[in-house]
């Protein structure tokens, strides 16, 4: 009887789980990143869009593009397990800023009107909003990744 109820609890532990999904991350993400995204230099109105596909290794992809006053600018396109870390970085207006990186730059670079791709090893994600949700941000990107292979480094590593 009392294996029972072990299993029986544990069922009902692990059923109770609530953890956000990949869409629904996404379109957090979305949510956010159209609001807050900064522009720079320029300082126009911007925001980002993260979309999944597939490269021509039918490898799933992301692809964030950002997009300035309405109009196509860049897109950049990775796998979820080639980032290794997510670091947030206060730039020289004082915000903070998100930096994903690829210590084999394996991140797909391509700006609008180029034909040229290029590769590089990080995503600057700039924000004009308050750093708790900044915070949140961060975490959300996190989980995304790690919900696609990504093994981050993780950032209390050497914090008492």
């Amino acid at each position: 009887m009392k294996k029972y109820l072990i299993i029986l609890s544990l069922f009902f532990s692990i059923s109770n789980c609530f953890c956000q999904s990949e869409k629904e991350t996404i379109d957090f993400l979305n949510t956010k990143l159209s609001l807050y995204t900064q522009s720079f230099p320029m300082n126009s109105p911007a925001y980002r869009n993260i979309k999944t596909g597939f490269d021509e290794n039918s490898n799933k992809i992301f692809i964030f593009d950002l997009f300035v006053d309405n109009e196509f600018f860049s897109s950049e396109k990775f796998q979820g397990k080639q980032i290794n870390a997510v670091t947030l970085v206060r730039n020289g207006i004082g915000n903070l800023c998100i930096y994903l990186t690829s210590n084999d730059g394996l991140i797909l670079n391509k700006f609008y009107g180029d034909e040229k791709e290029t590769f590089k090893n990080e995503i600057r994600i700039l924000l004009n909003v308050k750093d708790e949700e900044v915070y949140r941000i961060k975490k959300a990107l996190e989980h995304l990744l790690k919900l696609n292979g990504a093994k981050l480094v993780d950032d209390n590593l050497f914090k008492n």
